[in-house]
């Protein structure tokens, strides 16, 4: 495989570049498909857990993503941080469409949900490399609406 890359630095910015392309893609299939803040929300996470539990080019992005040391000039750990901000906007939506309960903490709601993401993601590449990140988010998915939703029986 190196032969058609300079180095093991552009080979991992190859595969961090195309983990980036697919997490977006599903990011951007999300937002044209739901009509709320909240279902937007909620339909990117199902995506995501989803394409992680089965694309080994995002998995091994995210394994470089969390390894000290490797010489990537890109900032791999910008991604995290975008999603946050991201999660942020999508809830601010919500409560301007109704989705979503006003007077919440926009910031904070916003990281909660990514470190529900987030340590469901890890739980399950330690368990089993992923492949119950998609069951383990969807047990995690009603406290989330728990939290945000302005609807009660959502």
């Amino acid at each position: 495989m190196y032969f058609h890359f300079g180095n093991k630095v552009d080979l991992a910015q190859a595969i961090l570049q195309v983990q980036q392309e697919r997490m977006t893609a599903a990011l951007t299939e999300a937002l044209e498909q739901e009509p709320t803040g909240l279902d937007a929300l909620l339909a990117i996470a199902d995506r995501l857990s989803q394409l992680i539990a089965s694309d080994t080019i995002v998995q091994a992005g995210i394994k470089l993503g969390l390894q000290p040391g490797t010489g990537l000039d890109a900032d791999v750990n910008g991604p995290y941080f975008e999603w946050i901000r991201i999660a942020e906007s999508l809830i601010r939506q919500g409560v301007e469409d109704g989705s979503i309960k006003p007077g919440l903490n926009t910031a904070a709601a916003a990281e909660y949900v990514n470190v529900l993401f987030v340590g469901a993601q890890l739980l399950s590449e330690i368990e089993d490399t992923w492949a119950s990140f998609p069951k383990r988010f969807q047990r995690m998915r009603p406290h989330i609406i728990d939290l945000l939703s302005n609807q009660p029986d959502e």
